[in-house]
């Protein structure tokens, strides 16, 4: 389905079947093959696949398979915003640009767009209304910046992209199933696998197996435990005969003490044995040990051969029913294991209902999708900054002016927030103190662990003790969009 750098024309027969056959599909996962690329798990009932789209240099691609691609260990930032707004979501449309080599996967929440330019390849994540959100490469072509409209990239002059004139005739009419027929002759999978990889036959035999075999292997570890403790039961007699033995040298016995050798009276040769001592007891502790351990071992040897008893019969009629409903009904396997008390079904446990916890802050997010908390004021200014905030969280506020705490909780430690989450953070403090309507505030900008309550002070007060500088600019347009963010977050999560 992908080749290093396809044409155009292969693109727009490529994209078109994609689009046959993958749209409506849920999105239900999102894996980062790279720092690239993005896979997206799209699920329909009874098959799934893994659409990559990458922006690798060398190798940029938007490519499906029936294989799990790997993931890196540690999410990207253009994978977050995926997971964030996208996954959950249903592919609406997969389309190509009329005048380059553009891809555009569209769902109800936002969309990517791979630009698959041998020139400058690239991955982008866009809004709902097509503002650049984040990117794969570090710089972006065409100098694009965060927030702003996207825009196709400028066509050389003189080139000609070869399209295919009859491609609506050829691929427009077909189905959802013909579109993965032709894919699936690409991928050299069979269709009906990729179609219908697993049918309801074959479903319920899988089922029915995978049952009695984890209901066998339960058993066989029980039956494997009891063994063991009967095992460890065979040692209650030396138990006792230690604790006789220290019984009679009583008067060896101090706390402190590793071990002691003592004549052994059980020994024909009446030799010596070394019997080890907690050092933390004294000598009648060490003896009460010993015959607690024996009066233990002999009550789990009376439970463990029961036990037993009882594990041995449950896997002969496990042999049994499973000789004769092997392959199926699997409700009616599951009545027989449950009636011989070997099955019983999962019950979903009922979480009790709690209260809403009320936050000491309102959340927003920044133009680049990062999490920014604003404090209500006064206490949960406090709250938010000394309990809710952590030690390497970023703490932003107005020089020398009463106004609001604004924290940029980090993902992880050692995570740099995005320039425009910083400005974004700075504006939303100048907007709720007493500097609102004033140009090129200077606010202070630092970790939360450099603060301190001031003692005595009013709830909200600090003290700085090591501190940057941050500028606020373009005050109203930021704190605007990010009311409408949360706004609009807020609507949709409702």
């Amino acid at each position: 389905m992908s080749s290093r750098w396809p044409s155009y024309k292969e693109l727009e027969e490529q994209v078109t079947l994609l689009n046959l056959a993958l749209v409506n599909g849920r999105i239900q996962k999102v894996r980062d093959p790279d720092r690239s690329s993005v896979a997206l798990k799209v699920r329909f009932p009874g098959r799934t696949f893994f659409l990559t789209l990458s922006g690798d240099p060398d190798r940029g691609r938007i490519e499906l398979s029936l294989k799990q691609p790997p993931t890196l260990p540690q999410p990207t930032g253009i994978g977050r915003w995926v997971r964030a707004h996208i996954a959950g979501g249903r592919i609406l449309a997969i389309e190509l640009h009329p005048e380059d080599r553009v891809v555009t996967l569209k769902t109800a929440r936002g969309s990517l767009c791979l630009e698959l330019l041998p020139q400058a390849p690239n991955l982008y994540t866009l809004s709902e209304d097509g503002r650049v959100m984040g990117w794969t490469k570090r710089i972006p072509s065409r100098g694009l910046k965060l927030g702003q409209k996207w825009t196709a990239p400028e066509r050389p002059q003189g080139l000609v992209l070869e399209t295919m004139s009859n491609i609506d005739e050829r691929l427009s009419g077909l189905s959802q199933e013909e579109a993965l027929k032709i894919i699936s002759e690409r991928l050299g999978t069979p269709h009906e696998e990729m179609v219908n990889p697993v049918d309801d036959t074959e479903r319920e035999l899988r089922h029915c197996k995978r049952l009695i075999k984890q209901t066998r292997d339960r058993l066989k570890r029980l039956c494997d435990g009891l063994w063991s403790d009967l095992e460890r039961a065979e040692r209650a007699e030396m138990w006792r005969e230690e604790g006789e033995l220290l019984k009679s040298h009583l008067n060896q016995l101090k706390r402190g003490l590793t071990q002691v050798s003592v004549t052994d009276w059980y020994d024909p040769d009446m030799g010596q044995r070394v019997i080890e001592l907690d050092p933390k007891l004294d000598g009648l502790e060490n003896i009460e040990r010993r015959f607690q351990r024996h009066r233990k071992a002999l009550k789990g040897a009376t439970i463990a051969t029961e036990r037993l008893s009882v594990a041995d019969h449950q896997l002969e009629t496990l042999e049994e029913i499973s000789s004769r409903l092997s392959e199926g009904p699997l409700e009616e396997l599951k009545s027989e294991l449950a009636e011989a008390g070997i099955y019983r079904a999962k019950q979903k446990q009922r979480r009790p209902q709690q209260q809403e916890k009320r936050l000491p802050y309102r959340v927003f997010w920044s133009a680049t999708g990062e999490v920014i908390w604003l404090g209500r004021g006064g206490n949960d200014n406090h709250l938010t900054t000394f309990q809710s905030a952590r030690g390497q969280d970023l703490w932003v506020h107005t020089r020398d002016v009463p106004g609001a705490h604004v924290i940029i909780p980090l993902a992880h430690r050692g995570h740099t927030p995005h320039r425009e989450t910083i400005l974004d953070a700075a504006a939303l403090s100048v907007h709720h103190s007493k500097q609102r309507d004033e140009e090129g505030v200077a606010l202070y900008f630092t970790e939360r662990k450099h603060l301190r309550p001031v003692p005595g002070g009013p709830p909200g007060k600090v003290m700085v003790s090591s501190s940057k500088t941050v500028i606020a600019d373009q005050v109203s347009e930021r704190v605007t969009r990010l009311y409408e963010e949360a706004q609009r977050r807020t609507a949709t999560s409702s």
